[in-house]
């Protein structure tokens, strides 16, 4: 059962119900002077619910692209109708128009499970569970079911937390089973495509192991990353740095005392 559009009192609320359902004495119209009821035969085939409906598949992060709303749901994208942010089912199955609701799947060569999604220079970017980013094509203006397609672009392994953009530029976490990784996605005029680089590969014992969070200034040009919990900022054993203080020992991230200065003999961190 489908049930769009309203509220009652604004707009007429549509109620598609798929043939394999025998409902002829359970609905009762309602009328209003503004909107009403319209009751409808649907068809599972031809107008479906959304894969996160009939899947029941746990909705995984939210986006606003092109005045539509985002739904990543397992492999799939589901952008709502333009202008209308609750729609996401397809009114008129055998007329459909550009402004229709929208689902897409990523495809690949393995499983790849939306972990995040990103707006980003006039498309949106995919985060996986297994280091491939994909984006939506924007090959042409208009953003339709038509011409929907989700591309894998880059393959970068990253760390279960939300990239952040800043400017032109998009920065993500990247994993080292003894240090972070800062990434800087941009795209490439000489490739013509997205691609990313260490920008902390020459410190690069900067960053905590694991993190689980990053956020940033444009005014300020800074990334900020913030460690697991609160233990690991504290117990003064969770990260230790390969690079030698004045006295020849490791320097700690933080110890007991201060997470902020390390040792008293390290620089300020």
């Amino acid at each position: 059962v489908q049930c769009i559009g309203g509220p009652l009192h604004l707009k007429e609320i549509v109620i598609n119900i798929s043939q394999d359902l025998d409902v002829t004495d359970m609905i009762v119209p309602v009328q209003s002077s503004v909107g009403g009821l319209k009751i409808s035969r649907g068809s599972n085939v031809n107008n479906p619910a959304p894969k996160f409906a009939t899947e029941e598949k746990a909705i995984r992060d939210i986006a606003f692209h092109k005045n539509r709303l985002v739904l990543a749901a397992d492999e799939y994208l589901n952008f709502s109708k333009v202008d209308d942010l609750f729609l996401f089912y397809t009114e008129v199955a055998d007329n459909l128009v550009d402004s229709d609701a929208i689902e897409v799947q990523l495809a690949s060569e393995e499983v790849t499970v939306v972990e995040s999604i990103l707006p980003f220079r006039k498309s949106v970017l995919v985060f996986t569970t297994t280091g491939r980013q994909f984006e939506l094509d924007q090959s042409s203006d208009i953003l339709s079911p038509s011409t929907a397609t989700l591309t894998a672009s880059t393959a970068y392994e990253t760390q279960k937390v939300r990239p952040v953009a800043i400017g032109d530029r998009v920065f993500m976490l990247g994993k080292h089973k003894e240090y972070g990784i800062v990434y800087e996605y941009y795209y490439d005029d000489a490739i013509v495509s997205n691609k990313a680089i260490d920008v902390t590969k020459h410190v690069f014992d900067l960053v905590p192991p694991v993190a689980i969070a990053l956020t940033g200034s444009s005014t300020a040009d800074m990334v900020l990353v913030m460690p697991e919990d609160e233990a690991q900022m504290i117990s003064g054993d969770s990260f230790i740095s390969d690079v030698a203080g004045t006295d020849g020992s490791p320097m700690a991230w933080h110890n007991v005392s201060s997470w902020v200065t390390g040792p008293d003999d390290a620089t300020p961190q």
